[in-house]
C-alpha cells in the first residue's frame, strides 16, 4: 500500500494485518497503528516523517517485521515502543527512537540495524536482545552492540531474564563456581596467551562497546535452558576502532598479541568483508563453543567446531596481532543479514583438499576438531592467512586435538603439498584414561586431488605410543584407548613409505618447549613425549655466556629460570632437549 501522507484522527486505529505500507509524506494525528510480526512500514521522500505511534495493547500489536527509512533531511519520531522482529534499514534521514525501539531476539531470528547510509543517523537509545540456545553451561565470549551499557544489564532482572553472575560486588548467584564469572582480557600481560584475564570491580563496570568478555553463561551450574538477555544504550553507528594491540614478550610470538574483542554493531558482520581495515593481524578468528567445550576457529574459508566468517551480534571473539602497531577498524559495510547463530560453518574456498579430524569421547558430550588443509599458497612457517593456532579447552574435562609442526600447535594447519614423504603429527590431550574415537572426514578430497599418489601407496595412522598401524581408506572412525598418566596420545598420519623415520624422530615431532614470563621472572615449560635431559644457557647481547648452564630432566611441566644474579638488560636463553633447540630473547628490568 502507498500513501502520500497518513492522518490518524483521535481514537482511530490502522491495522496493517501483515501488509507493508509505504508513506512518502508524514504521519499526523493522535491515532495508532496496529502492527504484527509480519507487518512492515517504509518511509520515503523528502521532509519529516512525523510521529509513529504503535498500539501498545499487546506485544504483537506494537511489532513490525521491517522498518525502512529513506527521508532525506527528515526525521521519524517514535512515540511508543516498537518491537522490531527483523531489520531496520536507514538509508537517509534520522530515526529518533525516543528510547522506544526494541530489537527482538528468538531461536529463529535476531533483529538488526542494517548498514546505515552515509546521510542516516539514529538519536536515542535502543534495547537490544540476544537469544542464546541452551546446552552445556560453560564459558562464552560476549560483547555489547550499544554504548553506555553495564554488566548489570546482562543480569537484571534475574532469574526472570538475563543470567546469573558471581565473584564480584553486585553479582547474583553461582556460588558453586568459586570465583568471578565475568572477565575482560589485557593483551599486554606477560606470559602465556591466557594470562591476561581480569575480573570486574562491580556489576556497574561498563560493557565497553567493541570489547570482548569471557562470561560463564547458563541457568544452572552444569546445563542450561535457553537464555535471553539484553542491553540498553545508544547503538554503535559508523566506523569503530577496536583498539587491538601487540606486546612482545619472552613467551614468544604464539603467545603475544591476543585480543578479545566483540562485534560492535547490533547486526551480524562478515569477517571476510573487504570493508574492514586490518593491519598486522592474523586472518583467523576464534570463539569459544561451550557445547563442544572447545574453541571454534575460522580462517580463509576453513573452520573447526562450528567457526564461521559470520559473527553474530553480541558475540565476542579473539583475534591475534602478529607485530607492532596493529590496526582493526570496523565499518557499517561489514554488516550482513545472514541471521547466524552464535556459531555457524562456512564453505572451503581455495584449498586443493582438506582433512578434518573430530575427537570424541564415549562418556562425554564434549568434542574437538582440527583440520589439515592443502593449499599451494602455504609456507613452512606459520601462515596467518591460512592457519589457526590451537587454543586449549577452558574446562578441565575438555578434549583437545591438534597438529604439531616446528614447536607450534595448530587447530587449522596448512601444507603446500601432499606426497609419499608427508608425515602429519597429531596430538590428542584428554582429561583422563578412557575410550575415545577420531572421526576422519573430507579425506576423500585428498584422495581425489592426489589420486596418483594413492595408486600403490597407503595412507596410515600410526599410533606412536602403542606401535599400531591402521590403514586410512576413506572417511572412517578410529577408536583408541588412553591408559597413561599423561592422558596424551601421539598419532602420525603418513604413507607407509615414510617408515624410514626412526622411533625417536617420530616422537620428537610432538615435542613442544616454551619460555614465558610472569611477574616474578622467567619460566621454561615442556610438553615432551618422554623424559629428556635439558640444558639451558643464558647469553648477553654480545653472545657471551653470563651464567653457568642449567641442567635438568623434564617431560611435562614448568620450571623457573633463576636470573636473580643478572643485571638489567637484554639476554638470550638457549634451550637444548635432545635434537630440539630453541632460543628466546628476554628483557630483565
Amino acid at each position: 500500500s502507498f500513501c502520500a501522507g497518513l492522518q490518524l484522527g483521535s481514537g482511530s486505529n490502522l491495522t496493517l494485518n501483515g501488509q507493508n505500507i509505504t508513506i512518502t509524506g508524514a504521519i499526523t494525528g493522535s491515532g495508532v497503528i496496529t502492527g504484527s510480526a509480519t507487518s512492515s512500514m517504509t518511509f520515503s521522500g523528502p521532509g519529516n516523517a512525523g510521529t509513529l505511534t504503535m498500539n501498545q495493547s499487546s506485544a504483537s500489536s506494537k511489532s513490525l517485521q521491517n522498518l525502512l527509512i529513506s527521508k532525506a533531511g527528515g526525521t521519524l519520531q517514535l512515540a511508543d515502543t516498537v518491537n522490531l522482529v527483523n531489520t531496520l534499514t536507514l538509508n537517509d534521514g534520522n530515526l529518533n527512537t525516543g528510547n522506544k525501539l526494541k530489537l527482538l531476539s528468538s531461536a529463529a531470528n535476531t533483529a538488526r540495524i542494517a548498514a546505515v547510509g552515509a546521510s542516516g543517523s539514529i538519536t536515542g537509545n535502543i534495547v537490544a536482545e540476544r537469544f542464546a540456545p541452551g546446552g552445556n553451561t560453560g564459558w562464552a565470549n560476549l560483547g555489547s552492540p550499544v554504548t553506555n551499557a553495564t554488566i548489570n544489564h546482562w543480569t537484571a532482572p534475574w532469574p526472570a531474564s538475563g543470567f546469573a553472575t558471581s565473584g564480584f560486588p553486585g553479582s547474583t548467584g553461582y556460588a558453586a563456581l568459586g570465583g568471578p564469572s565475568v572477565f575482560t582480557y589485557k593483551e599486554d600481560v606477560s606470559g602465556t596467551w591466557d594470562n591476561g584475564y581480569a575480573p570486574p570491580n562491580s556489576v556497574n563496570d561498563p560493557l565497553v562497546n567493541g570489547r570482548g568478555f569471557k562470561v560463564f553463561l547458563g541457568t544452572s551450574y552444569t546445563s542450561s535452558a535457553d537464555i535471553k538477555f539484553k542491553v540498553t544504550g545508544t547503538p554503535q553507528v559508523g566506523n569503530k576502532n577496536l583498539n587491538v594491540s601487540y606486546t612482545s614478550t619472552s613467551a614468544g610470538v604464539p603467545h603475544d598479541g591476543w585480543n578479545m574483542i566483540a562485534n560492535p554493531y547490533p547486526c551480524e558482520i562478515d569477517w571476510l568483508s573487504g570493508n574492514w581495515t586490518k593491519t598486522n593481524l592474523d586472518n583467523a578468528v576464534y570463539v569459544y563453543n561451550a557445547d563442544a567445550g572447545a574453541y571454534a576457529s575460522f580462517v580463509g574459508g576453513v573452520s573447526t567446531n562450528g567457526g564461521s566468517r559470520y559473527i553474530a551480534s553480541h558475540q565476542g571473539f579473539w583475534v591475534k596481532a602478529n607485530s607492532a602497531a596493529p590496526n582493526l577498524v570496523a565499518t557499517e559495510n561489514i554488516k550482513v543479514s545472514t541471521n547466524p547463530t552464535f556459531l555457524r560453518t562456512a564453505p572451503v574456498t581455495d584449498d586443493l583438499a582438506t582433512m578434518r579430524i573430530a575427537l570424541n569421547a564415549r562418556d562425554s558430550k564434549l568434542s574437538d576438531e582440527m583440520v589439515v588443509r592443502f593449499n599451494s599458497n602455504a609456507t613452512d612457517a606459520f601462515d596467518g592467512e591460512l592457519e589457526a593456532y590451537k587454543l586449549p579447552s577452558m574446562v578441565q574435562e575438555g578434549l583437545n586435538i591438534m597438529s604439531i609442526s616446528d614447536n607450534t600447535e595448530y587447530a587449522i594447519h596448512a601444507l603446500r603439498t601432499f606426497d609419499e614423504n608427508t608425515s602429519i603429527p597429531v596430538k590428542v590431550k584428554v582429561p583422563g584414561n578412557g575410550s575415545y574415537s577420531l572421526e576422519i572426514s573430507e579425506i576423500e578430497t585428498v584422495m581425489g586431488q592426489y589420486a596418483a599418489l594413492f595408486d600403490g601407496n597407503q595412507l596410515v595412522i600410526e599410533d606412536i605410543d602403542d606401535k599400531k598401524i591402521t590403514p586410512v581408506t576413506g572417511p572412517m572412525t578410529y577408536n583408541f584407548s588412553i591408559n597413561s598418566a599423561d592422558s596424551v596420545k601421539h598419532l602420525l598420519f603418513r604413507f607407509e613409505k615414510a617408515e624410514a623415520m626412526s622411533q625417536s624422530q617420530k616422537m620428537e615431532s610432538f615435542d613442544v618447549l616454551n619460555i614465558f614470563t610472569e611477574q616474578d621472572g622467567f619460566y621454561l615449560s615442556a610438553s615432551l613425549t618422554e623424559e629428556q635431559n635439558i640444558s639451558l644457557h643464558v647469553f648477553n647481547a654480545l653472545g657471551q655466556s653470563v651464567k653457568s648452564p642449567m641442567q635438568m630432566s623434564m617431560k611435562q611441566g614448568v620450571r623457573k629460570i633463576d636470573t636473580s644474579e643478572l643485571a638489567s638488560g637484554v639476554y638470550f636463553i638457549k634451550v637444548n632437549a635432545g635434537q630440539k633447540e630453541m632460543t628466546r630473547k628476554v628483557v630483565i628490568q
